[in-house]
């Protein structure tokens, strides 16, 4: 293989894991955490329960949670990549945007 292709496919590489990885890196905002509700109810409540609380899947608040995830950026990759369960990447990437913002919001840790 050239030098030229490999730096060629290294930089494609690159540009597609930048595309893909955080949409939330810029400042979440409480409007967004505000539709982000309407999100969680249609696509998260389910699981996850109508106060964050678990059931079927874990609880979304508490020091576990926001340390498993201490970034809006892990969050919202998290999610993106694995959420809803049985339809990842389902949801637009304002929706992910959105639901992020409102667990941020739920957890106390929106704009910090």
């Amino acid at each position: 293989m050239n030098v030229r292709f490999s730096a060629a496919v290294l930089f494609a590489a690159a540009v597609s894991l930048v595309g893909t990885s955080v949409h939330a890196q810029g400042t979440l905002t409480a409007s967004q955490a505000t539709a982000g509700a309407k999100v969680y109810a249609q696509s998260c409540q389910q699981c996850h329960g109508a106060k964050l609380e678990g059931g079927a899947g874990p609880t979304l608040t508490g020091s576990a949670f926001t340390q498993k995830y201490p970034t809006p950026s892990s969050l919202y990759n998290f999610v993106h990549k694995n959420m809803p369960l049985g339809a990842p990447g389902s949801l637009s990437t304002t929706q992910y945007q959105q639901v992020t913002a409102y667990l941020l919001k739920q957890n106390g840790k929106l704009g910090k």
